[in-house]
């Protein structure tokens, strides 16, 4: 096993047809994994499919139900671009 951050990215979507939307959600994916790397978190890259930029809400859509702490990732992740920490929505599989 590699001791560094993986990275495997999910699906990057974005509404609008804004250029910068795509290197903010690589910004944001890469902070995220750069923190489940620091707490030894190696599964959260499989379990996330897609990051949405959608009108500044971060959407992440999982593939199975995040544990304790792993949503936390992405408000931080999504804060450290000026944006609301308000503004993240997760989807959990059904």
């Amino acid at each position: 096993m590699s001791n560094q951050p993986t990275t495997d990215y999910p699906l990057f979507s974005f509404s609008g047809e804004e250029a910068s939307r795509r290197p903010r959600l690589e910004r944001v994916w890469q902070d995220v994994i750069t923190q489940a790397h620091h707490y030894g978190n190696t599964r959260l890259p499989e379990w996330v499919a897609e990051l949405r930029d959608h009108k500044g809400i971060l959407e992440v859509h999982w593939l199975e139900k995040p544990a304790v702490g792993e949503k936390d990732f992405f408000t931080k992740a999504w804060a450290n671009q000026s944006e609301p920490a308000s503004c993240v929505k997760h989807y959990l599989p059904s």
